[in-house]
This record gives structure tokens, C-alpha cells and sequence, in this order.
């Protein structure tokens, strides 16, 4: 497995709070509980589960959260959800540790890789033992670090974003028709929830699932953001504004282990047809989340600065995300020298580089390497594909040296 390289952080780094809280109930009708939540804490050394309810720093570990529902006849949907948060449990940590021994790779390779690992496990049993036929489970799950949560997902659990600012965003997709006709704009939040085959999954952990990619991604956060970790039984009580409404009733930062409690009430006494499962991890307002300083940037590098190149010192003590390459129909193109993107009917795959997050030091300094005579770079912005399909991403990109050259109205530094 190929972690991501951890952003470093020192004793004097200023890095936010997390305070989460959950709550799993077995519903109203249903006979057990299928549901499964987990909250981690781990680092080069240790591995700490977590209650359902605390308050931690990011200054000198990683927090994972997920939540997993499970599906199969007898017992065997219960098993599927257990057997989906012990493997993270044992995979996810393991890969923090190769990353310190400097085996460097992206999140979006680890979680991928993670979440395959646990597809195969229920694939095996499922297969082996008469009893675990049929048995898949959802996941959704977060792993936080400083500013950034990355995101891997199977199934129709659900991650949701609430920013500081106001709003609500589903994160994750539904791996179901329904959820790609919601997608597309077909079917409204109301006849979504009414479908016939609103339950029927594409995609899932196990249950003989034939086509299976996960859906990987990250989100940039600040104080005073929130998130949300579902189950469909979660969303079957409880319309979007509800959910909104019930955990921004509580200010961030508050003393708030009561906030996942209020959402799985309301959703049981709406509903309870189904296991109902929530988990919120809130990013306090606080001393400790206003000291981490400026937030980091997503840089995409090509040439040089990559891994390998000539000029990567320049990204020393920076936080690899991952290999990356630019939307389909855009490529590097040079006019005089100067580099850059542009739509290329020719290049419809686009090219390859890599995704950094670097903090303001280090983007100090790439832009002080832009047109000097070692290397040519230029800043713009740049179109990449999923996962970074919706961040803006930074490049700076390389083709050759130049000394002393105009183009474009840009005047070269000497």
C-alpha cells in the first residue's frame, strides 16, 4: 500500500480541534442492528479507538470516522459492517507507519486500495460460507488531517459537508439508479426518497458487486465547519433541511455529544423502518483551530518539482496527495517559452502530474521560481480530473530553460 507522505508537523505548529459525537439505533422494526460506526485516532506508533463522544487535537495524529451498514440474510449483514470497520482499523494505520518509513504515495491510492482490500475479504467469506452469501456492506468514511478530510465511499451511506458559512452538501454519491438520476437532475430530493427502487445499490462492499469504484475524494475545511456520516436509515427520517436545521442548532464549538443523539431520535420517531446510524465531527471555533495559521494550498507539478525531478527540494516537507492528471482536451502547451494549459483536441487524455498540499512557505517559493533562468515555471490555475475535479488546483509547470524572455505580457525575472 502506498500512503500518502504525512504534512510534518512541528511543536510549534498550530493544528484545529475535532469534537465528534455518534450514536447507532437498531430502529423500530428491524430484529439487529447492521450498522457499524468507528472513530480511530492513530500515528507512527499507537492506535486508539475512541468513544462516542470527545474532543482531540490534529497536532500529532490522524483521526479516521466511518460508518458502515451492513446487507445478507441471518446475522450475516452485522458481520459484514464489523468486518468493514476491523479492517480499517488494521490496514489504514499500518499505511500511516510505511509513510514514516518514507514509502511515499497519494491518499487517493491508499483509500483506494483499503477499500478494495475490504471488497475482496467479503467477497471471500461470501463465497466460502454458505451462510455469508449475498453478505456486502456500505462505507463511508473520513480521515482527517490538518485542513484536509479525505473521503473513500461505497454504497448509500452518506458523508455531508456543512461549511461555516451556511449550506449543506451531499459529498458522496448513492451507488444506486436512483442516486444517478438525482445526480443528473432527473428526480428531485422528494421523488428520490419515494422511488420504488430507491434501496436497490449498484455498488457495495461484497454481495457479489461486479463493478466496484470507490468513490475517492478530499475536502478542504476550516473552523466552525461540520460533517456528517450517515446511514440511509438516518436519511429515511430525516429530509436535508432537517438535518441542517438539527446540527447547526448547536453552535461549533459548543459542548455538543448530544448533537448525533437529536438526529437519530428524530429520524427513528420519523421513521425507523431501518438501522439508523449518525456520526458529526465538528471543527471548533476556538484558540486551537485559530493558531493553525494559513491554509494550505493544492498545487499540481509537472516536470521538475515532481518526485525524482532536479527542482523537488523545493517541495521538502510538503504533504504528497497524489498522481493526478489534467481534464481530458487540456494539455501543456509553449508559445516562446511560455508554458501553460490549453484545450487540445489532439491530447484528449490530457497529461500527468502530481497534487501537492503546500503551505504558504513553500508557495512563497515556487512563485519565486517563476521565469528564472534555472527552470521556467508558470502559476495558473488547472483543470484536473476526479477526485480534484471540483477544488481548485494550482500549477506550476515546467518545459525547458530561458533567460531574459517576453511572452504573453509576462516579463521574465532576471
Amino acid at each position: 500500500m502506498s500512503p500518502p507522505v504525512p504534512h510534518t508537523r512541528s511543536a510549534g505548529e498550530g493544528a484545529p480541534d475535532l469534537r465528534w459525537s455518534g450514536l447507532t439505533h437498531i430502529g423500530r422494526y428491524r430484529p439487529n442492528n447492521e450498522d457499524a460506526f468507528l472513530a480511530l485516532k492513530f500515528d507512527g506508533h499507537d492506535v486508539n479507538h475512541l468513544g462516542k463522544t470527545g474532543q482531540a487535537s490534529l497536532r500529532d495524529a490522524d483521526f479516521v470516522f466511518a460508518v458502515s451498514d451492513g446487507m445478507g440474510g441471518a446475522k450475516s449483514g452485522e458481520f459484514a459492517s464489523r468486518i468493514a470497520v476491523d479492517r480499517i482499523t488494521r490496514l489504514l494505520p499500518r499505511s500511516f507507519r510505511l509513510s514514516a518509513a518514507g514509502m511515499a504515495g497519494g491518499f487517493t491510492e491508499v483509500l483506494s486500495e483499503l477499500i478494495t482490500a475490504i471488497h475482496a475479504d467479503l467477497e471471500k467469506l461470501g463465497s466460502s460460507y454458505s451462510e455469508c452469501a449475498g453478505m456486502g456492506a456500505t462505507l463511508s468514511l473520513c480521515w482527517f488531517r490538518p485542513q484536509w478530510m479525505y473521503f473513500g465511499h461505497v454504497g448509500d451511506s452518506r458523508i455531508y459537508f456543512l461549511p461555516k458559512a451556511g449550506g449543506l452538501t451531499q459529498v458522496t454519491h448513492d451507488h444506486s439508479h436512483v442516486g444517478w438520476l438525482r445526480r443528473k437532475g432527473e428526480l428531485n430530493e422528494r421523488e428520490a426518497r419515494t422511488h420504488p427502487r430507491r434501496n436497490a445499490l449498484q455498488q457495495s462492499l461484497g454481495a457479489g458487486t461486479q463493478f466496484f469504484e470507490p468513490q475517492i475524494g478530499a475536502v478542504a475545511y476550516g473552523p466552525g465547519d461540520r460533517f456528517l456520516i450517515c446511514s440511509d436509515g438516518l436519511v429515511d427520517g430525516l429530509w436535508d433541511r432537517q438535518i441542517e436545521e438539527i446540527i447547526r442548532g448547536n453552535p461549533s464549538g459548543a459542548d455538543s455529544p448530544g448533537v448525533a443523539q437529536r438526529l437519530v431520535e428524530y429520524a427513528v420517531q420519523n421513521s425507523g423502518r431501518d438501522n439508523t446510524t449518525a456520526l458529526v465531527v465538528d471543527v471548533p471555533q476556538g484558540p486551537a483551530a485559530a493558531a493553525g495559521g494559513a491554509a494550505a494550498t493544492l498545487v499540481f507539478v509537472y516536470g521538475t518539482l515532481k518526485r525524482g525531478g532536479s527542482n523537488h527540494r523545493h517541495m521538502d516537507g510538503q504533504a504528497f496527495v497524489g498522481t493526478a492528471r489534467t481534464a481530458p482536451g487540456f494539455a501543456l502547451y509553449e508559445l516562446e517559452g511560455y508554458p501553460g494549459m490549453v484545450a487540445k483536441p489532439g491530447a484528449p487524455e490530457g497529461v500527468t502530474g502530481e497534487v501537492w498540499s503546500v503551505d504558504g512557505r513553500c508557495l512563497a517559493e515556487l512563485d519565486e521560481l517563476e521565469g528564472v533562468p534555472q527552470g521556467l515555471y508558470a502559476r495558473e490555475a488547472v483543470p484536473l480530473e476526479a477526485p480534484f475535479s471540483d477544488r481548485r488546483v494550482e500549477a506550476y509547470l515546467y518545459l525547458k530553460d530561458v533567460a531574459g524572455r517576453r511572452a504573453l505580457g509576462h516579463t521574465w525575472k532576471q
